[in-house]
């Protein structure tokens, strides 16, 4: 008995309150003895010659009966390391083979409603009634093995909740199905920013679709142009139709021309130069945005009647009226002769080009 009551007042101590009743009943259960005993030897009762001893046992009976079958004691085993579990951030639940709790931690305690002594050893049935998506995965446990999915959940009817469900079998020592773990981790964040991802790619999606068919019309009113011109741009009116027919592929279609192209500002600063910059070895690419026609042709340039220096001013009084301008000269700096034309093109409604 003094071994008994040793065991179990530790297993008191260090036993969660979810179990508190069940550890109770078994102190009683050892208890009644040690007071029958107390009794006897020291001549407390009545009749001195009567041992209590015996009768005290049916009281520890009754503790056990009571400890068994009306706390699911034997029904009632904590299977994995109760200070994990309660730590965890994901909800954890373990059912037995019987479809009955045998433990949830904090969290599925909070999303489900229930306490921890409320839920354990009833029923999966009665303790998820409030989550039926969840519910649908614990009806025909004793048949799944193992299973994955992503299930919402409304939480207290406020927003929609989504997790990552996992089941997982739990077996015995001799290999026999003996419950189920159920973890599910809360990615509402990630399916949230998923839908914000993709909101913003629809976004995208139109904005080039919009901004290829800007384009399209610029590259046609610039072919009818071109078609005026030497027959050596007969090529880049080519070039400039397969941009028409692949409207967002403009660095592998633009960038084979044989003419140099820049898109511009407002205020005459380069955007965008294809290749053509860098076999003329003016400029790497990469280098080219946020300088000046001027600067990239004639770098370091003093010559006060540069030809550049006077048809800039014009050419961009022109296109604040929507007027193109047009130039052929023979540049004594890059030793080429250069025919440069300048065509407004529609931007976003914030900038015009």
């Amino acid at each position: 008995l003094l071994f008994a009551t040793i065991l179990v007042l530790e297993a008191l101590i260090r036993s969660s309150h979810l179990y508190s009743h069940q550890t109770v009943g078994l102190l009683i259960s050892v208890l009644a003895p040690w007071a029958g005993n107390v009794l006897h030897f020291t001549g407390s009762i009545p009749l001195p010659d009567m041992d209590l001893t015996p009768f005290a046992f049916t009281l520890t009976g009754f503790a056990l009966a009571w400890s068994v079958f009306g706390f699911g004691l034997l029904n009632i085993v904590s299977i994995a390391q109760e200070q994990l579990i309660e730590s965890m951030s994901d909800i954890v639940i373990v059912i037995n083979a019987l479809n009955r709790i045998l433990d949830l931690n904090p969290a599925a305690q909070r999303i489900i409603g229930v306490t921890g002594s409320e839920a354990i050893g009833q029923a999966a049935t009665k303790v998820l009634a409030n989550c039926p998506e969840l519910l649908a995965y614990t009806h025909n446990i004793t048949n799944i093995t193992e299973a994955h999915s992503e299930i919402a959940l409304d939480e207290q009817e406020e927003q929609r909740r989504y997790f990552d469900l996992n089941i997982s079998p739990l077996f015995d020592q001799n290999h026999l199905l003996t419950g189920r773990l159920i973890v599910l981790r809360d990615i509402t964040k990630r399916k949230q920013a998923e839908e914000v991802l993709q909101r913003a790619h629809d976004e995208l999606e139109r904005e080039v679709e919009k901004r290829a068919a800007e384009l399209l019309v610029a590259n046609e009113h610039l072919n009818c142009e071109i078609k005026e011109r030497m027959s050596a741009e007969e090529k880049l009116r080519k070039s400039l139709t397969l941009i028409g027919r692949a409207k967002r592929e403009w660095e592998s279609t633009v960038d084979s021309l044989p003419q140099l192209i820049c898109l511009v500002d407002n205020q005459g600063s380069i955007l965008r130069t294809n290749r053509t910059v860098e076999r003329w070895n003016l400029e790497q690419v990469v280098n080219v945005k946020g300088r000046k026609i001027h600067e990239l042709f004639h770098p370091r340039c003093i010559d006060p009647d540069c030809y550049l220096k006077d048809f800039w001013p014009r050419a961009w009084g022109g296109l604040a009226c929507g007027q193109s301008a047009e130039l052929e000269v023979e540049d004594g700096v890059m030793e080429r002769y250069l025919h440069i034309q300048v065509q407004p093109i529609s931007a976003q409604a914030h900038r015009k080009g």
